[in-house]
């Protein structure tokens, strides 16, 4: 049987008498939470949860704004009043692990539990600036992401009378080319905006968009939401 403090153990099986015929109560845990997690007649459907967080929300996700250096060549670009969808189209894939100190890990998926959206999908402003003589061109940004996954680990432990999930990590799995599940569009000026887009969705410049994804999940505002998000969940699923 796995070491778990006899306070969690005690929770445990506290709300979940079932859990008594387990040989190991966090695995047990774990493959209940994702269950739920993942069927969509659940009061704990992943996209719904998702849906209902709020400061901040998190479909819509709001970015004030993201600064790229270089990119386009030459060029470095101002992203503003971003708004991000799509990120409440997320499950459990397959089956997560527990590690003996009590950490899970497992992969998310985005994109799969819902029909639609089809996307993760961003808006906003961008303003582009010549490195050399500063000038600026701005105008509508777009960004569309066809598939993600993402790894995610949490250490789970006891407080009080409560299971506390602490999600320490959320990290997207980045494909060998992101041309394959990207694009980027910018609409600035017709005379320039067929240039501008053939650079920017080259494989290193969609990186650099794709890595303030990855910094906005990353954020401690994000792991603490969604470590509320899973504490009240798996504190509630019996």
């Amino acid at each position: 049987m796995r070491s778990i403090t006899n306070q969690l153990r005690t929770i445990i099986l506290n709300r979940f008498p079932e859990a008594r015929e387990s040989s190991d109560l966090l695995r047990f845990l774990v493959q209940l939470l994702s269950r739920k997690l993942n069927d969509p007649a659940s009061a704990f459907f992943l996209p719904h949860l998702i849906q209902q967080q709020r400061a901040p929300t998190y479909d819509p996700y709001e970015v004030n704004s993201w600064s790229i250096s270089n990119i386009i060549d030459g060029m470095s670009g101002t992203f503003t009043k971003l708004k991000i969808t799509g990120l409440s189209n997320a499950s459990v894939q397959g089956l997560p692990m527990v590690s003996d100190n009590n950490v899970i890990s497992g992969d998310g998926v985005f994109l799969k539990a819902l029909k639609q959206p089809a996307s993760i999908h961003i808006t906003g402003t961008a303003t582009l600036i010549q490195n050399d003589n500063g000038q600026r061109l701005s105008g509508a940004f777009s960004a569309d992401l066809t598939e993600a996954t993402v790894r995610v680990q949490i250490q789970l432990s006891d407080h009080g009378d409560q299971i506390q999930a602490d999600v320490q990590e959320i990290r997207l799995h980045p494909p060998d080319k992101l041309t394959d599940i990207m694009k980027v569009s910018v609409n600035i000026d017709p005379n320039y905006d067929q240039f501008l887009n053939a650079r920017i969705n080259q494989n290193h410049k969609l990186k650099l968009i794709y890595e303030k994804i990855q910094g906005e999940l990353t954020s401690p505002q994000t792991l603490h939401s969604f470590s509320e998000l899973i504490t009240k969940a798996i504190n509630h699923i019996a």
